[in-house]
């Protein structure tokens, strides 16, 4: 896609402003990824860390145990 512009017979003014307008879908293109890289990396860290903290929220089983059938002690 980088070199969609040529033509035969371009002018090298031609040229120039096909390259810039090349080099810009690129870094565009350079700077989406990034963001989605760290877009996910974050994503992956919030649930890494809801998962932890939904866990340490869980009942034991001790406290789920209801009251009339614990057995009385001796």
């Amino acid at each position: 896609m980088l070199w969609s512009c040529f033509t035969v017979g371009a002018s090298q003014m031609e040229d120039v402003m096909c390259y810039e307008r090349d080099y810009k879908i690129f870094e565009d293109r350079t700077k989406a990824e990034a963001t989605r890289v760290v877009q996910e990396r974050r994503a992956g860290l919030i649930d890494r860390l809801l998962n932890a903290a939904n866990k340490h929220g869980e009942k034991t089983r001790a406290e789920e145990t209801p009251v009339k059938e614990v057995a009385p002690a001796k």
